[in-house]
């Protein structure tokens, strides 16, 4: 009885799934299972993981009623005032919760395991009536208010969303890129959701205050002057300063709000420690954010604040703590030092923000993948004169997550030459425990390619964040310098410019002509003549995807001005430009490549059957192609016998590269809406599967309608030649000096190919070696094909079972079962 007891207040996860804790990361934790704090944290995290029927969350209408009654009330205000008043009454009317035994307060919706509707960004197919089978399999929802929502709230919005705007601005005035957009099937743009994949300026307000960065905005307003204004932008900056300190106040508002309400819990608490840890936590919120924090506990409360603000405003998705360990750090040493706290209570506070992160999660209704908020903490690195920089705090943020092991926040550990062994080796041990989590980072290849590609200054450069699935960004925490990198600017199929070349830039899928007409295909007598016509449909489908980007970003800018980013981002408070216009220091956009295996398979496939081999000739191979291979099967047989990239061929992998050299060229040679230029980066997410079901037949042997490659991993069809292959593949056809944007490079392990000091070992060299051999990033997911072939049978008892799906981290029995499978499908490896 006493131990079934105990299990209740305290089973370890890792215990409960027989995963056995070993090596450097295990031996030397802070907290353990007798400690108290632990305790309180294992308690919280079991009544997180069953949250509400099988993992669905609760919806709420909360915030889109204070939003849509404020917008209802201010016709005619100037944009960014409208939307900073929407700001103000959204931070005074949401109802505030807290978790049983939760030491910090507030958070990104109305309570802990509630997901807030913002209608600024409604996903695309949000049910207005009829049928809500989407929504009812993520989501529990009070079907009264739903149809109030439905009936008070979304007609308001008719024709105002994002979405909306852009399309109304691509089909009247950009009708040759709308066409493309609708005919090609070429990309999927990413209209109509948040501005996400941020690095924001936590530091200034931790160190002055909120009431301090508004004092600094009064005074950029007392500069302006009205009788000899700076054109129109003077009086322009005038209205951003002013919905900035709407903003800023309101932030204030909410976290007073958030004291009296931790008051109230305490005068009603029986018990004597936890009413002294409420009344703690009262006064802190009285203090923080609206005055400097003093201590470990005010510094993660003010955070936590700030970061669930962002979520709640401008959107939870792919918001980045940066350096974390770096500028948080002061606060912990300097508590440490006084003796004012202990270590692990520094620990539970730290692991209670893991738990706060993990309370609200993005509206994902039209995704058709729940996932977390893949927001980021970056973990070690060089510092700006090249010097590791690994601290206590470093090494606490890993404890974090074996202990908690949700989806969020996602760790990323910045790699390079000088990496202190003991780091690799006990993120390499928390990688053992499974979620893919952290992802690893290589400093050398993306500082290089920071500064030569985006001519990001060396410190800036060096101070890094990475951010989403692992867009690269400057940290304003760190230097003060800030990037308004729109990185996830649409899904580009690298596939389909080459479908449309062998049809002459007709999409076989809807037999309209999509593209310019390039040739017929019998046409091409080398393989020369037919990457020429590659090249013209590449070339025409990055230029149709710029203008659909720089619509984008003007639909941002013109209705939905980025206050909150504007806040909380130095370049923006001090020239009172909003972030999407060009109001940062470094300014980018970054479309996402999808399916690199699949079209470099199909380029060799090509030169090598019809050009080097003379196995076939077009006419037959374009007749298999459209019979989907019925009655070819031995040509499709060859085809996919033909080299493939990730066998460590340099055949093979320099056709990926030179469809990806084909696609950064022209990219690059554009410039976007807010004074930048455009970048590019090869992470899928779900997408390949979507960009797959939307090509045909392929001469790798791949069938109409099946999946690209995914992310940067070699295709399914490709010969399994080991793990080093696949690393080397990886880094021989990828330019780092040209993925700012990012990579995300799956592979997965089962447990038993990790199992001792050895294997670990072996496995921190297989990290070095890809990453001298130019490498950008690297994620790898422990798990056995058992075990997700039994988490799909028994989804209840694997809750807790996280994987990598593209570029971010989710509960995989949360996922569709297509996502699932292509998941198990990835080849297991051994070091």
């Amino acid at each position: 009885m006493m131990e079934e007891q105990k299990k209740d207040i305290f089973t370890p996860w890792w215990t409960e799934r027989n995963v056995p804790w070993r090596g450097n990361l295990f031996e030397g934790m802070i907290l353990s299972e007798e400690d108290t704090g632990e305790k309180r944290i294992q308690k919280i995290r079991k009544g997180m993981l069953t949250r509400y029927k099988s993992g669905k969350r609760r919806l709420s209408f909360q915030w889109a009623r204070s939003v849509t009654h404020s917008y209802m009330q201010t016709e005619g205000r100037h944009p960014a005032i409208r939307r900073a008043l929407s700001i103000k009454k959204g931070l005074h009317e949401i109802s505030i919760g807290l978790t049983e035994g939760q030491l910090l307060m507030g958070g990104a919706s109305c309570g802990p395991h509630y997901v807030d509707f913002n209608p600024h960004f409604p996903a695309l197919d949000f049910p207005r009536k009829g049928s809500c089978e989407e929504l009812d399999r993520i989501y529990v929802y009070d079907k009264t208010e739903l149809e109030a929502f439905q009936r008070d709230i979304l007609p308001f919005w008719e024709n105002k969303g994002r979405m909306d705007y852009f399309c109304m601005e691509m089909s009247e005035n950009y009708q040759e890129a709308w066409k493309y957009l609708n005919d090609s099937q070429c990309y999927i743009p990413t209209v109509g959701g948040p501005l996400a994949h941020t690095i924001q300026d936590y530091k200034t307000v931790l160190q002055k205050g909120m009431l301090g960065v508004i004092a600094d905005i009064r005074e950029q307003i007392k500069s302006l002057d009205m009788t000899h204004p700076d054109g129109m932008k003077t009086l322009e900056r005038r209205n951003q300063y002013e919905a900035m300190i709407i903003a800023g106040e309101a932030m204030i508002d909410y976290a007073q709000r958030n004291a009296d309400y931790a008051q109230k819990l305490a005068d009603a608490e029986p018990e004597d420690k936890r009413r002294t840890e409420l009344v703690e936590m009262a006064r802190i919120c009285k203090k923080v954010p609206a005055y400097p924090a003093e201590s470990w506990w005010e510094a993660l409360q003010c955070f936590h604040f700030l970061r669930a603000a962002t979520a709640l405003i401008e959107g939870m998705d792919s918001h980045s703590a940066g350096r974390f360990d770096q500028y948080m750090l002061p606060w912990l040493q300097n508590d440490l030092e006084n003796g004012t706290i202990t270590r692990k209570k520094a620990q539970e506070l730290l692991e209670c923000l893991f738990l706060k992160w993990n309370e609200s999660t993005a509206f994902t209704m039209g995704l058709g993948c729940p996932r977390g908020n893949n927001d980021k903490i970056n973990i070690s690195g060089m510092d700006e004169l090249g010097r590791d920089c690994t601290n206590e705090l470093s090494f606490m943020l890993l404890e974090a997550h074996a202990h908690v092991h949700l989806t969020d926040p996602a760790l990323s550990v910045r790699v390079h030459h000088k990496t202190p062994e003991k780091l690799l080796i006990c993120t390499l041990e928390l990688l053992r425990l499974g979620g893919g989590l952290p992802l690893l980072l290589n400093d050398d290849a993306i500082v290089a390619g920071m500064t030569a590609n985006c001519q990001v200054e060396l410190k800036d450069a060096r101070n890094y964040g990475d951010v989403g699935c692992q867009e690269n960004v400057t940290d304003p925490n760190m230097t003060g310098a800030d990037t308004s990198g729109r990185q996830n600017g649409g899904f580009f199929s690298l596939v389909k410019p080459i479908e449309l070349a062998l049809w002459n830039g007709i999409n076989p899928q809807n037999g309209r002509q999509a593209g310019p007409k390039t040739g017929d295909v019998q046409s091409f007598l080398s393989m020369e003549a037919f990457m020429e016509a590659v090249g013209r449909q590449m070339e025409y489908a990055v230029e149709m995807n710029v203008i659909a980007n720089n619509v984008n970003d003007y639909v941002f800018t013109a209705y939905y001005p980025s206050v909150w980013h504007n806040l909380m981002h130095p370049t923006p408070r001090r020239t009172g430009i909003d972030f999407v216009a060009g109001g940062a220091k470094y300014n980018w956009t970054g479309p996402l490549g999808i399916g690199l295996a699949t079209a470099g398979d199909i380029l060799a496939a090509v030169d090598t059957l019809i050009f080097k081999q003379k196995e076939t000739a077009w006419p037959v191979l374009m007749e298999a192609l459209k019979n989907n291979w019925t009655g070819y099967e031995a040509l499709r047989q060859k085809c996919i016998q033909a080299p493939k990239y990730g066998c460590d061929d340099p055949y093979a992998d320099n056709w990926s590269k030179r469809i990806l050299d084909m696609w950064f060229s022209s990219l690059e040679s554009y410039g976007t809406a807010h004074g930048g230029h455009f970048i590019g980066g090869l992470i899928s997410m779900d997408s390949y599967i979507t960009l797959g079901h939307q090509t045909g037949a392929t001469p790798d042997g791949r069938r109409a309608g099946e999946h690209l490659s995914d992310s940067v991993a070699p295709s399914r069809y490709s010969d399994s030649r080991g793990i080093t292959a696949r690393h080397f593949s990886a880094a021989r056809a990828i330019d780092t000096y040209h993925t700012t944007n990012g990579v995300t490079f799956n592979q997965r392990f089962s447990m038993t190919t990790v199992n001792t000091s050895r294997d670990i070992a072996k496995w921190a060299d297989l990290v070095r070696t890809y990453m001298d051999a130019g490498g950008q990033q690297i994620q790898y997911l422990v798990v056995s094909a058992e075990d997700l072939k039994e988490a799909q049978k028994n989804p209840d008892e694997y809750r807790d079972l996280l994987v990598r799906v593209g570029g971010y981290s989710a509960v995989f029995v949360d996922l569709t079962k297509e996502l699932q499978d292509s998941i198990m499908a990835r080849e297991e490896l051994a070091v």
